[in-house]
């Protein structure tokens, strides 16, 4: 099982769902893994909620790095 699989259906379950209607059982099944390893790797549900916010606020900060960093040099992008 590969840790973003699990917060990709995670974060699919949570959006569609809410909080309070998702469930690591059905989290679980749909990633392919055993119900436990959401207790183990996350300390239960609202761990994996936590860490799903984690994982797409990595993502936006990934995405937006490069554009931050010329607003930060005061660099402006090449017209064409």
């Amino acid at each position: 099982m590969i840790p973003e699989t699990l917060l990709d259906v995670a974060i699919r379950q949570f959006g569609e769902r809410g909080f309070d209607g998702a469930s690591t059982r059905a989290i679980a099944a749909e990633a392919g893994t055993a119900m436990s390893s959401i207790t183990y790797r996350y300390g239960g549900k609202e761990g994996l909620y936590l860490a799903c916010a984690g994982y797409i606020a990595a993502q936006l900060l990934e995405r937006l790095t490069p554009a931050l960093e010329r607003v930060g040099s005061h660099e402006t992008p090449d017209a064409d």
